[in-house]
């Protein structure tokens, strides 16, 4: 059974968001984040979840651009 280009990436998308599922539960602490002129104490998950929000939306954007 040969699979279509589509099923293959939304098996990897699923992949991937379990895998930054996983990574946000067992990292449930706080963290500290500086940026330029900013500093803060955020709890991880939200920083991981931000960064895997902003790839996926730079991914997003690059594609659209081809």
């Amino acid at each position: 059974m040969a699979l279509s280009k589509r099923k293959v990436k939304y098996f990897a998308a699923g992949l991937l968001a379990a895998a930054v599922l996983v990574l946000v539960i067992q990292n449930s602490g706080n963290t500290r984040i500086q940026f330029l002129f900013f500093s803060g104490s955020f709890p991880t998950l939200v920083v991981i979840l931000g960064a895997f929000l902003m790839g996926v939306f730079v991914g997003s954007v690059m594609v659209r651009k081809r």
